[in-house]
């Protein structure tokens, strides 16, 4: 009778913790849906028109719920256990105000330890794919880049305007090695036939490494350092692009950037993973109590960047072992 017991206890606890759960999806997803009917009113948000909100949410939920996280004893819990319900919010609210698409892989969820308040919180993050679309949607046709060896015959001036011209450079196969990789540049052509040309030395992109999820450890940084060192300068020449918008929303991945020596990144285990701030008191795990009335929820903020503690190479995405390049 004994087993009997703990077999119907083992089937009840998952039962629970799915209800909770889908509560809590209905909670946020309403109170998000509210968020962005009020921008859309207002004229502060313009959906566009192939963007299917709904179908965008349920998307992301769907990568959210999947998402583990181990704690500093090797557990793994169910992400949404850990992090505060306002951030999980927050970060779909992210998503949809940029118009990210998950399944495209434009930009990943990553828990962050707030410093000030010493909770885990989701975030959203834009990738590669993600700032390629929002310079697209600013007139970007195409942006290419080319990696410098050492040896090559490189040269480049300033134009009267300051625009930087590369004036020669003799490339040779014989000196492809990533060892020996001096710089990148990128040239992004718009619309109307105007190309610029943004140039990084291989110190400034490790610089950029250093600040990212998985500082410049992962895999994919060690084992395809010239792939790498090009999206580096790529993403670069986009987020002049992107940061050139009149939509100051587009500008908080940047500020991400730049603050993100002062936060934790906590990684997922086993999870695609990739700004915003919402505060909440600390979240317990779910329970079928946890959850509470949508109209009950504050109010959603317009996401802003939140400070962060040093980045940590154990919160490197998982995505970037399945596509290494959209980073």
């Amino acid at each position: 009778m004994a087993q009997n017991n703990n077999q119907n206890g083992a089937q009840t606890a998952p039962t629970t913790q799915s209800k909770a759960i889908a509560a809590m999806k209905d909670e946020l997803a309403n109170s998000v849906l509210r968020r962005i009917e009020e921008l859309q009113a207002n004229g502060g948000l313009v959906v566009p028109k192939d963007y299917a909100v709904t179908n965008q949410m349920n998307l992301a939920w769907l990568r959210i719920s999947e998402m583990l996280w181990e704690d500093s004893n090797k557990v793994q819990h169910p992400v949404l256990e850990v992090v505060t319900k306002a951030s999980v919010a927050n970060s779909l609210l992210d998503m949809v105000l940029q118009g990210m698409d998950i399944q495209k892989k434009q930009g990943y969820f990553i828990p962050i330890k707030n410093k000030a308040s010493g909770q885990l919180e989701l975030t959203f993050w834009r990738s590669y794919f993600g700032d390629e679309k929002l310079a697209r949607a600013q007139g970007m046709k195409k942006v290419r880049s080319v990696v410098v060896y050492e040896g090559d015959e490189f040269e480049y001036m300033y134009t009267e305007d300051g625009e930087i011209k590369i004036t020669k450079h003799v490339p040779s196969l014989s000196r492809i090695d990533k060892d020996k990789i001096v710089a990148a540049y990128a040239v992004t052509t718009m619309a109307d036939g105007s190309h610029s040309t943004t140039i990084k030395t291989m110190t400034e992109i490790r610089q950029a490494w250093m600040q990212g999820a998985t500082r410049g450890n992962s895999p994919a940084h060690r084992n395809f350092t010239s792939e790498m060192a090009g999206r580096t300068v790529e993403r670069s020449a986009m987020k002049h692009i992107i940061n050139s918008s009149s939509d100051a929303w587009l500008l908080s991945e940047d500020e991400k950037e730049r603050r993100v020596t002062n936060e934790t990144a906590a990684a997922p285990a086993g999870a695609n993973i990739e700004e915003a701030k919402f505060e909440e008191v600390a979240p317990a795990a779910i329970t079928a109590q946890s959850a509470v009335p949508a109209e009950t929820m504050p109010p959603i903020p317009t996401p802003t960047p939140v400070p962060r503690e040093e980045v940590t190479e154990e919160a490197a995405p998982a995505a970037i072992e399945d596509d290494p390049f959209n980073v």
